[in-house]
Formats: C-alpha cells, sequence, structure tokens
C-alpha cells in the first residue's frame, strides 16, 4: 500500500492533476494538517499522502500552536514537534554545518522560551555588545522574529550577551534560575570565561528549572573533550541540522542518513538518543513551493 501511494503521489505530480479531497490527508504549504470543507463544497487541492517523507519545505513559527512544549517546527507528517523540558531535559545542542539554519533555530528556540514565560538570554559568540542590552535581531542576525517576538524583545523579555558580559550572565542567573541560556556559535567560546560560565550552568540547570542551549558546528563539536558544548551533548537530545554523512550523528551517540539535498532547517530532531525528521521553523514568509523530499 505504501509502493502504490508513493507511486500514485509521484503520477499526481506528473499530471500536474490536483484531486479532489474532503478532509483529512491534506497539509497546508507549512505543513500543518487542513481540513478542507466549506459551504461551497470541496475544493480542489494537491494532496500529499502521509507517510512517504516528506517534509513542509518552510514552517512559519507563527503557524506553530501554543503549548507547554519547546514546539521548533514539524514532522513528516505535519506535525508540531519540539521538546518538554520536563520530560526530555532541559539541555539541548544544536549541531550543524554553516549555513544549515543553526542560528534560526535558536532564535526560533529563544521564542519559544520566552513565550513560556522563561527570562531569556541569547549569547553570541560574535557579538561585543555591551553587558545588558536589549536588542533585536536584524535580518543578517540570528533571525527575523515576528511581530509579537519583537515586543517582546523590545519589552526586554529577551536579552542579548557577547562573550565578555560573564557577569552580567550570573547577575541575571542570581536573579532568576530560571533561565533561558541559548547560545549562537558555542563551539568559538572553547577556552573563555564565558565558556567556564556556561558549563556551570550546565552543571545545575535541571535542577534550577532553566534551559540551556548550544548550538555549534558539528565537525567542530565532534572533536571537544570539555567545555559547554560537551556537557551539553551528553544529554542527546537537541537539533541535528543538514547531516553529511552517518558519522555526524556522533555528536548525539547516534547514526543517522544523510540529507537529500540541502535545506536550511531540515535535519533530526533527537531526544535522548531517538530521532525524527523535522523542518524547523522560521519567522520567514512563507515561500510558493511547498513541499521538498525528506532528508535522510
Amino acid at each position: 500500500l505504501d509502493a502504490q501511494a508513493a507511486a500514485l503521489g509521484t503520477l499526481a505530480a506528473a499530471l500536474g492533476t490536483p484531486d479532489t479531497v474532503t478532509g483529512a490527508g491534506v497539509r497546508d504549504t507549512d505543513g500543518s494538517p487542513r481540513t478542507d470543507t466549506g459551504a461551497a463544497g470541496p475544493r480542489r487541492v494537491a494532496p500529499v499522502p502521509f507517510g512517504i517523507g516528506a517534509l513542509p519545505l518552510h514552517v512559519r513559527l507563527a503557524g506553530l500552536p501554543a503549548s507547554e512544549e519547546l514546539l521548533v517546527g514539524r514532522d513528516e507528517d505535519g506535525r508540531a514537534v519540539g521538546f518538554h523540558p520536563d520530560r526530555d531535559g532541559r539541555r539541548l545542542l544544536v549541531a550543524g554545518p554553516r549555513g544549515s539554519g543553526r542560528s534560526t533555530a535558536v532564535a526560533t528556540l529563544a521564542a519559544r522560551c520566552a513565550a513560556a514565560g522563561l527570562t531569556t538570554v541569547l549569547v553570541s559568540a560574535r557579538s561585543r555588545t555591551s553587558s545588558g542590552s536589549v536588542v533585536r535581531p536584524g535580518p543578517g542576525d540570528l533571525a527575523r522574529l515576528e511581530p509579537d517576538d519583537v515586543q517582546r524583545l523590545e519589552q526586554g523579555d529577551v536579552e542579548r550577551l557577547g562573550p565578555d558580559d560573564v557577569g552580567r550572565l550570573r547577575e541575571l542567573h542570581g536573579a532568576d534560575h530560571r533561565l533561558a541560556v541559548l547560545v549562537d556559535d558555542a563551539d568559538q567560546l572553547i577556552g573563555t570565561r564565558m565558556d567556564a560560565a556556561l558549563g556551570e550552568l550546565a552543571g545545575r540547570v535541571e535542577r534550577d528549572g532553566g534551559v540551556l542551549v548550544c548550538a555549534a558546528d558539528t565537525a567542530v563539536a565532534a572533536t571537544l573533550f570539555r567545555g559547554a558544548v560537551v556537557e551539553v551533548s551528553r544529554s542527546r537530545t537537541g537539533l541535528l541540522l543538514d547531516p553529511a554523512g552517518p558519522l555526524d550523528g556522533d555528536v548525539f551517540g547516534l547514526r543517522v542518513s544523510r540529507s537529500r539535498g540541502r535545506h536550511p532547517g531540515r535535519g533530526h530532531l533527537v531526544v535522548r538518543g531517538t530521532t525524527r525528521l523535522v523542518q524547523v521553523a522560521t519567522p520567514d514568509p512563507a515561500p510558493t513551493t511547498s513541499r521538498l523530499s525528506a532528508a535522510g
């Protein structure tokens, strides 16, 4: 049946003739399930059969439902997926090569942490912001956030720190132990005072009730033997983006298949060593093309 469904889907795409459907089995361009039964009768839309390994090409952050989980994107079935800190752990690794969407994933997780009511801090190895500054990421810096998330930033709900702002990080943690700290390019902080401070946070974040996210280059992370990235990777939970081959899974203690074509934000959502394919949400407007074949 799966082979038949795949063959029918391929034939339909080749013919360019959408089928008439009236309910389940259809997803919007952002991958969310859709039931289409209006007063005017069924609309003609092109269905995408579930279970044939197709991920959304684009998932909008605003399209993810409100949830206690830190939802980060959608899986092959169009379901919103993410992490539940109480169940999955509070240390997350975002690993991928340059251009894989690591920074966007960090921005998405930051927005979800802030929406969950956590005091949220973004740390960038490349930033030299003054201590305690509150900024809005620009078009080339992390990611463009949704209007509501931008408003939260302007209200001071997300604070941006640079690699020298260790004192400010300790001050924030002293004021609220339930701190969500998200670090972009964490592998570039190895040997710094900030890395040492983040390592301390990694050791206590589970009991504090906060969240610690470290984003790093996959190849570099695999060679590290100390520092915050190593401590966070011990949880075997996070995002593995654009794997080049089975060995890229070593940072999570697993083997994965190679991506079929590069696409930012595409990869594996890993929870304690188990994986599922995911397209990470982004605040950017959805493109007109709606589907790509799944990675792995």
